[in-house]
């Protein structure tokens, strides 16, 4: 399969660290530094974002609603305007945010994971001190997977029991529960993707990354 680059989008003085989109017609990109609303039809800007003291690490939509995790704090933003709706600024350090099938918003910290309900209120909280956490997200039968440097762990939704941990001793980077439910993880020093079975989570195959020369 081969991809075309139909459009190239200038957006942002620094390094983009995460995208995010809306069903709702947006689509927003994220740097250290701002947060970008674009029109999903016309990739025209809605909005720019900045925090003036906090670094940016993630962001997802929720509903009609922008969330932006950063260092300092957890924001809620409207889309259409960019208007901050609310800060929370007792949740720092966020790394990662997944929005669940309920609408509950799963918030990995670098302390650990907490579970907030649509009105962004902490309802329960996994203790992750011990992890370095590179992302959460929700698997085709509803629980929870938490992806780390060296090892996967997955909660049962309802209770946050820890079911199962993988390890797989490598160097994780970055992950993705694709459609049919396998897990894709990116590694930072294998130039691979492992493409891992939602049902056993063994090893698929490997899609090998040639770097450019």
């Amino acid at each position: 399969m081969v991809f075309k680059n139909i459009l190239n989008l200038n957006c942002h003085n620094d390094d983009i660290i995460c995208l995010a989109y809306s069903s709702r017609g947006y689509l927003a990109s994220c740097s250290i530094h701002d947060i970008n609303i674009w029109d999903s039809k016309s990739f025209t800007i809605i909005a720019s974002l900045k925090d003036n003291k906090a670094k940016f690490e993630c962001i997802a939509f929720s509903n009609n609603k922008l969330i932006s995790g950063s260092d300092l704090n957890l924001k809620i933003w409207y889309p259409s305007t960019g208007e901050c709706l609310q800060t929370l600024e007792d949740i720092k350090r966020v790394k990662s945010i997944c929005v669940l099938k309920d609408g509950k918003i799963a918030i990995a910290q670098k302390t650990g994971i907490i579970i907030l309900n649509e009105n962004f209120e902490k309802i329960s909280e996994i203790d992750g001190k011990n992890y370095s956490i590179v992302g959460l997200g929700q698997l085709n039968n509803g629980n929870l997977v938490m992806v780390c440097d060296e090892q996967i762990k997955i909660f049962e939704i309802n209770t946050l029991e820890d079911i199962e941990t993988l390890y797989n001793n490598t160097n994780n980077k970055a992950f993705k529960v694709l459609q049919d439910g396998s897990l894709a993880i990116g590694f930072g020093f294998d130039s691979e993707v492992n493409i891992l079975d939602k049902d056993n989570f063994r090893l698929k195959f490997k899609i090998e990354c040639k770097k450019n020369t």
